[in-house]
């Protein structure tokens, strides 16, 4: 009798320890962020810790080194940015922040949370305990500008239509002739978003039916613009700074050097991430960077001439370190016929890979070694990388995409693994412009190291690519 009360309680503890067991994984689960993208439901796969520095590990030099991996030089008032670090050749580091001018920018002295309060320059010191070396990044503040909205007497406004359900879509503005050279002169506008309790979906000139793409109205001098999604979403110049709505949620135009707002889940354009600026701030509030055109898949992401990435600490989706952008895995839940919409790199990321997606083409340094752990090379990573001479891939790397190495223009070596999975009709070497015909001429510029045997060799075999064994 005793044998078999012992057998129930050891059964029933062993019960109650799977339940708890399951109940944490359920909490755990509960606490990733989501967001719902047409029926398909993105779910993080990375929960940063709230009550510490991020510090990415890496050992990939001979050079001992703890670093500001996501450093920003600007930022705007109201805005939010978390630092994270990047450190070699230490398991064990404990990091401390202070700002030289908590009333421009105040940080939190152990997770590395800054707020932007007021315009100035402030230093961000990051100290590493362990052994007091420091790392400094200077950031100026800028305060966003008040544009006044466009006065009532200068346009008229008429119902939008859908062309084939006959549905309201919103209201156009519509500008008097005479008002023209006066709205041609403005340099900071609103547009305003409502008229009247409704929505302003474009803007046209008076006796003339075409919606006119705001540009078309002779803004020359315009420097600063503020309107709605629906208003901006056409609209790109190279010197144009757009503001956008604070409670922005899909992004699909490009702001040109203007903050991204917090507010924002989806980056959903090729245009997107143009900027006049050197670096293109993530925040947190990013789940998904996409193209407008999902059928194209073979565009990677958008880096620009100059641009490099900094990525907010908090976002569980995408990371930055010195630059370059990578993703986190994640998970996808919903339809699947919704799938194809999140299938290509940058376009999206892809389920269970840590990916590096996009090396900017500007970055400085002849050599770059792919920190360990990263699983994919992304479409046009390295698309132009005008310095490197020499890519290193560790053995974590097990596909790459295609153009990863396109659009080279002077010799360069690249490490490939084993571990690299290659089949001939793969495209990562070949000039992007040509990626439609055989043409292979960039390959003169590429020199492959790789393992006898390997994928790799096989692949500059079959392409007449210059290869030698490590």
């Amino acid at each position: 009798m005793w044998n078999l009360k012992k057998q129930w309680k050891e059964k029933f503890i062993c019960f109650v320890l799977i339940f708890v067991f399951c109940f944490s994984q359920d909490i755990i689960v509960s606490k990733a962020g989501s967001v719902q993208i047409n029926d398909c439901v993105i779910v993080d796969g990375f929960t940063p810790p709230n009550h510490e520095t991020i510090v990415h590990h890496q050992n990939n030099s001979s050079s001992p080194y703890t670093k500001i991996a996501n450093a920003v030089t600007e930022l705007w008032v109201g805005e939010h940015h978390r630092f994270t670090v990047v450190e070699n050749r230490r398991k064990e580091v404990k990091i401390r922040w202070s700002s030289s001018n908590p009333e421009v920018a105040s940080i939190d002295k152990i997770t590395g949370e800054l707020t932007a309060h007021s315009a100035g320059t402030v230093t961000i010191t990051m100290q590493d305990s362990a052994n007091k070396t420091k790392h400094k990044c200077e950031i100026t503040v800028r305060q966003l500008p008040v544009l006044p909205e466009m006065p009532k007497e200068w346009y008229t406004i008429e119902d939008v239509l859908d062309d084939y359900t006959k549905e309201k879509l919103g209201i156009e503005i519509i500008l008097k002739k005479e008002y023209l050279y006066l709205y041609e002169q403005c340099s900071m506008l609103k547009i305003p978003e409502e008229v009247e309790g409704e929505h302003v979906v474009c803007i046209r000139l008076e006796e003339n039916h075409t919606a006119y793409d705001i540009l078309d109205l002779g803004l020359n001098k315009l420097e600063w613009l503020q309107c709605s999604q629906e208003i901006a979403r056409e609209f790109f110049d190279d010197q144009v700074r757009i503001l956008c709505p604070d409670n922005l949620k899909w992004l699909n135009f490009c702001t040109n050097g203007m903050p991204i707002p917090e507010s924002v889940h989806l980056i959903y354009s090729e245009t997107a991430l143009e900027s006049i600026q050197d670096t293109i701030r993530i925040p947190a509030s990013v789940k998904l960077i996409s193209r407008d055109n999902t059928y194209y898949d073979n565009c990677g992401v958008y880096r620009g001439e100059n641009v490099q990435f900094a990525v907010d600490g908090n976002n569980t989706n995408y990371y930055s370190i010195f630059g370059v952008l990578f993703t986190y895995p994640y998970y996808e839940l919903g339809q699947e016929d919704q799938n194809w919409v999140f299938v290509t790199d940058g376009v999206g990321m892809e389920a269970n890979k840590n990916i590096l997606l996009a090396y900017p083409a500007e970055k400085t340094g002849s050599v770059y070694r792919v920190p360990d752990g990263i699983e994919r090379i992304g479409i046009r990573a390295f698309d132009d990388a005008k310095y490197l001479k020499k890519i290193i891939l560790p053995d974590s790397v097990k596909e790459i995409g295609d153009y990863a190495f396109c659009d080279i223009k002077h010799k360069i070596e690249i490490v490939i693994p084993a571990s690299v999975t290659l089949n001939k009709h793969q495209k990562p070497f070949h000039n992007y412009s040509d990626f439609l015909d055989s043409d292979e001429e960039g390959f003169v510029y590429i020199t492959i190291i790789t393992p006898k045997g390997s994928d790799a060799e096989a692949y500059a075999i079959e392409h007449g690519i210059a290869y030698r064994n490590e």
